[in-house]
């Protein structure tokens, strides 16, 4: 199995659970949206204004 195993990958995948990590301890984890169209809309709106605010 170690092998096999990819460390680029496995880096990108720890770089991508970091960044939701970051975003769940800014927002919290809950989503306030009953709907699933609009909890994905809310997770998307998160996401615009985290990156919003790592770019300034």
């Amino acid at each position: 199995m170690h092998k096999n195993f990819d460390k680029k990958v496995y880096n990108s995948r720890s770089v991508v659970e970091t960044v939701f990590s970051i975003i769940k301890r800014k927002f919290g984890e809950i989503v306030k949206a009953r709907k699933f169209y609009n909890q994905v809309k809310e997770i998307k709106i998160e996401m615009i204004v985290y990156n919003i605010k790592k770019i300034l």
